[in-house]
């Protein structure tokens, strides 16, 4: 191809061109009827980190990283996670606490966060949508003299490499991604192997890492599945 545009195509698009090649789904997007999906449950994981924050004394708890506009099922998980572990706290819900981005990467949460402290926003809690959102929070509120956890405490979401390098570490939301794996590779063989029935989810474990703790990867997970 000539263009240098990055194509995406839907789960329903890959299936229905997907011939008779096996295919196992991950993450969040609708999944294709008679098709198997693997991901976390966002909504508990939003809902613990906001517990996690809430541990540590924080009470104006805000959320960074979610889209403009329209929101994809990803960010519409975590946030609807973060108003439970909100109500599990005891803390209402203020809209002006969360921040959204034109742009989906660390520059774009740098941007909206520093703009939203600008305007005036105070928290002293932050989850964001994934660490590059944190990442971008972070070097936000260092332009500005603040001090995470001191300040405001942090937590991203996927704990990437890059978040276990800054300082402090950042704590984030870990997906069992071995668990995840196993997962997909046993639909997938299974499929490969002609297993007859209906499309399953499965959904498997995850944790708070928290900043300083080293990511060990684990093969037991909260794995469960559910025909559909």
């Amino acid at each position: 191809m000539s263009s240098s545009t990055p194509q995406v195509l839907t789960p329903t698009e890959i299936d229905s061109a997907r011939g008779d090649t096996a295919v196992v789904f991950l993450g969040e997007d609708v999944r294709p009827p008679g098709s198997d999906l693997v991901a976390i449950d966002n909504v508990l994981a939003a809902s613990e980190a906001v517990a996690h924050l809430a541990a540590l004394g924080r009470r104006r708890i805000g959320f960074l990283g979610h889209e403009v506009g329209e929101q994809s099922r990803t960010s519409a998980f975590r946030l609807e996670g973060y108003r439970d572990g909100l109500t599990a706290a005891g803390l209402p819900f203020d809209a002006s606490l969360c921040v959204a981005r034109e742009v989906g990467d660390a520059r774009g949460a740098e941007h909206a966060f520093g703009q939203a402290l600008d305007a005036g926003l105070s928290i002293d809690g932050l989850l964001c949508r994934d660490d590059l959102a944190a990442v971008g929070a972070l070097r936000a509120m260092r332009l500005r003299g603040l001090e995470a956890p001191r300040d405001i405490a942090v937590v991203g979401w996927d704990a990437i490499g890059l978040a276990a390098s800054l300082v402090p570490s950042l704590t984030s939301v870990a997906p069992n991604t071995v668990a995840l794996a196993e997962a997909a590779l046993d639909r997938l063989q299974e499929r490969i192997a002609g297993r007859p029935g209906e499309g399953r989810a499965v959904t498997v474990g995850h944790r708070i890492l928290v900043g300083g703790e080293r990511a060990v990867p684990r093969r037991i997970g909260r794995l469960t599945a559910a025909g559909r």
